[in-house]
């Protein structure tokens, strides 16, 4: 039954109804990465009307839209501060400022940089270089206080009254595309995803450097790592609503089966790359409602086969292996056998998948459990509360932003006052049309 085509498309569609339902719909996706954006234009201008040449990002599922209330996925945010000028090629170097420079050597791990400090010139016109940079020369001072936790480079906030917990990073920018992702450029999939407009963008907007070195490696704290956060939110972003799904999905499936005491040592980041790599090798025309089931067993598979041989690819850095280090022989076996009942029978691993009711709401929608309907909120209560959180965040962060412009013109006359919030209105419209 589970391999019976006409059975599959129609779990597949009874699954596609259940995620509409709970929110993972075109329409609350659009409004998601909205809201989200329009926070990291807020929270850049609070940034900037402090003094801070800073722009935030907010990177993670999130602002992709593909998470549920129940998954409680946090946020992630990406301090970028641009007060230093990171480059590929000397040529590139600007007088009068702080400039660092890109470097390799023969044991830097792929996905991975060493940072030298450019000087100034000597008299024969030749570069003057600072030992490597430390990658602990941006990294967060501790603190004793309980709701903060340093993990490597990021500094994690507890999520209290209803809000999701925060990653916060410092990071620097480098304006060109690192020489270890050149080769993601040139190469074209099955499907011709990513496009070259995709390409294109992630290339003209660079690339951060995150101060964490390679574990065991030694020169690790002089290495930092190559986040390509930027580019692999446009390639979410170009998603269809059945990839973003599955995507979801796989999470749940992980959460329930693999990681239930919450020590996630397959990350979502690596299910993201791993879609990734599927949507790359098969045909756009086979991400559909009615295939879902059999486009989570594909990610499902390849899963399973990256933990199997221990390496899953980084999507741009393919040299990069996402599992080094992570992956013990008692793990894999566990995973394996588990993986292997998951994809036996899909269905049957979805049934009791606890998160948003979304194992009841299969029963219920397959008329397994009729009576038990009248547990489950009505799908308008479920939309209406959703989108009663997003308007709920979105407001707090537009009260903290004007709190900020308040405090700035205060002791202004009226007129230069008003002049001031009206350009901070324009700067924010524009802001957020450039987004």
């Amino acid at each position: 039954m589970p391999h019976d085509p006409d059975y599959s498309s129609y779990i597949s569609l009874c699954l596609s109804e259940i995620l509409y339902d709970i929110g993972l719909n075109e329409e609350m996706v659009l409004k998601e990465r909205r809201a989200w954006l329009l926070r990291e234009s807020l929270t850049t201008l609070t940034h900037r009307l402090k003094g801070y040449q800073r722009t935030i990002y907010m990177f993670g599922s999130m602002t992709e839209g593909s998470t549920t209330l129940a998954l409680k996925s946090d946020n992630d945010n990406l301090i970028c501060d641009y007060s230093w000028n990171v480059v590929t090629d000397l040529k590139d170097c600007k007088p009068g400022e702080v400039n660092y420079v890109m470097s390799y050597d023969v044991s830097t791990p792929p996905g991975y940089c060493l940072l030298r400090l450019v000087l100034g010139h000597d008299p024969f016109q030749e570069r003057i270089f600072r030992t490597h940079v430390t990658s602990q020369t941006f990294s967060w001072n501790s603190n004793d206080d309980g709701e903060y936790e340093l993990h490597g480079p990021a500094i994690h906030v507890k999520g209290q009254f209803g809000y999701n917990e925060q990653d916060y990073v410092i990071a620097l920018h480098c304006k060109t595309w690192p020489r270890s992702a050149q080769a993601w450029l040139a190469g074209e999939g099955i499907g011709r995803w990513p496009t070259k407009e995709m390409k294109s963008f992630a290339k003209q907007n660079g690339c951060f450097l995150v101060g964490v070195g390679s574990k065991d490696s030694e020169l690790e704290q002089f290495e930092w790592r190559v986040s390509m956060s930027q580019a692999e939110r446009c390639l979410m972003f170009s998603l269809n609503i059945t990839q973003i799904r599955c995507y979801v999905l796989m999470k749940m499936l992980l959460k329930t089966f693999i990681h239930p005491d919450g020590n996630s040592v397959i990350s979502s980041y690596m299910c993201k790359t791993v879609l990734f790599h599927c949507i790359t090798h098969s045909y756009l025309g086979f991400w559909q409602e009615s295939k879902l089931l059999y486009c989570l067993t594909l990610c499902l598979s390849a899963l399973q086969y990256c933990v199997l041989i221990g390496n899953c690819p980084h999507f741009i850095i393919h040299e990069n292996n996402l599992m080094e280090g992570r992956i013990t022989t008692k793990f894999r076996t566990m995973f394996i056998e588990q993986m292997r009942r998951i994809i036996l029978d899909t269905e049957l691993s979805l049934r009791n998948v606890v998160y948003d009711n979304l194992g009841l709401r299969l029963q219920c929608k397959m008329k397994m459990y009729s009576r038990k309907t009248k547990l489950l909120a009505p799908t308008e209560k479920l939309r209406a509360f959703a989108s009663g959180i997003l308007l709920r965040n979105t407001g707090k962060y537009i009260q903290i932003f004007y709190k900020m412009v308040i405090c700035v013109v205060r002791y202004e006359d009226l007129v230069v006052a008003l002049q001031y919030i009206r350009q901070c209105n324009c700067k924010l419209v524009k802001f957020h049309r450039v987004d």
